[in-house]
C-alpha cells in the first residue's frame, strides 16, 4: 500500500490500520520494533497518535526520523515537536 493510503487509513480508522499492519507484517517481524519499512512505521505512529497513545507515537516517529528517509523525516519531526509541545 502506498504511504498516502496508509496515512488515510491511519487517520480515519486507526484501530483497523494497526490491525492491517500487524496482519501483513513481513516474515520474521514480530513486533513494532522489528519493523523496518518506514511507511509502515510512519503509519503506525499516526494511528497511535490518533488513538491518543502519544508515547508510542513519539517512539515510532523518532524511529522514522532516525531512518533518514527524505519524504518522512520532516513530517515525522513536525509531529514529534507538536506532541512534545515545542
Amino acid at each position: 500500500m502506498r504511504p498516502a493510503g496508509l496515512e488515510f487509513l491511519a487517520r480515519a480508522r486507526p484501530t483497523r490500520a494497526l490491525r492491517l499492519l500487524r496482519e501483513t507484517r513481513s516474515k520474521g517481524v514480530r513486533s513494532w520494533d522489528d519493523e523496518y519499512e518506514v511507511e509502515r512505521i510512519y503509519a503506525a505512529a499516526m494511528a497511535m497518535e490518533a488513538l491518543n497513545r502519544h508515547g508510542q507515537a513519539l517512539h515510532h516517529y523518532r524511529r522514522v526520523v532516525s531512518m533518514h528517509v527524505t519524504w518522512a523525516t520532516k513530517p515525522a519531526q513536525q509531529r514529534i515537536d507538536a506532541l512534545e509541545g515545542n
